[in-house]
């Protein structure tokens, strides 16, 4: 996790305490914004890192942690653009990698492509996941 906070748009209680001074440099931590599990089973059976833009994040932890969890971890950049209205934001695509158990490459997806893509690679997982076949 960063040393320092990125956004400063959300509230940083918990984000200054798990930081230094409180928390010594060597307590490393990322969170994960996404753990989807089997509604069925509660089991996991992906996880995602999500980013506004893409610098390079790395994804050595998560790869780790989805390899021990034996599930797929993605990386999911949102792109941001306003509504037609022009008085908010709205995501206006997506591009998603794959990076365990291979790393793919960033694909670019409008906001209904990913929606679409992205329930039915989760509806397979869920059904590979139980030994079934996915509808």
């Amino acid at each position: 996790m960063s040393m320092h906070e990125r956004t400063g748009v959300r509230p940083l209680y918990y984000n200054d305490w798990h930081r230094p001074p409180t928390l010594p440099d060597r307590v490393r931590m990322i969170d994960i914004d996404c753990v989807e599990y089997d509604p069925k089973t509660s089991e996991p059976v992906r996880i995602a890192e999500t980013v506004r833009t893409w610098t390079g994040k790395p994804t050595t932890v998560l790869r780790n942690i989805a390899r021990k969890l034996n599930v797929e971890a993605w990386l999911i950049v949102y792109f941001l653009q306003p509504t037609e209205d022009g008085n908010d934001l709205t995501i206006g695509f997506f591009e998603a990698k794959i990076v365990y158990p291979s790393e793919g490459k960033l694909q670019r997806y409008s906001a209904e492509e990913f929606a679409k893509f992205w329930v039915e690679s989760f509806d397979a997982l869920c059904a590979k996941a139980r030994g079934e076949t996915a509808r």
